[in-house]
């Protein structure tokens, strides 16, 4: 394995780290609620961007959320 290939598999081990905790916050919060996949309910958002709060995102989430 070459440097670059060990560098882009620890970059994507931490990408997926991140997501994980991120799941993991949300679910805390939420009383072990997970994020919904797909929803259709106005006001209710997709698991994306109901992460972004929990991956240091909270201005591009508010942004996302307000009308």
């Amino acid at each position: 394995m070459s440097g670059t290939d060990s560098r882009a598999r620890t970059q994507c081990m931490n990408n997926l780290r991140q997501f994980g905790l991120a799941i993991n916050n949300y679910a805390t919060v939420r009383k072990g609620r997970l994020p919904v996949l797909y929803t259709t309910v106005p006001g209710e958002s997709q698991v994306f961007v109901s992460l972004l709060p929990y991956l240091e995102h909270e201005q591009l989430y508010r942004n996302m959320i307000s009308p």
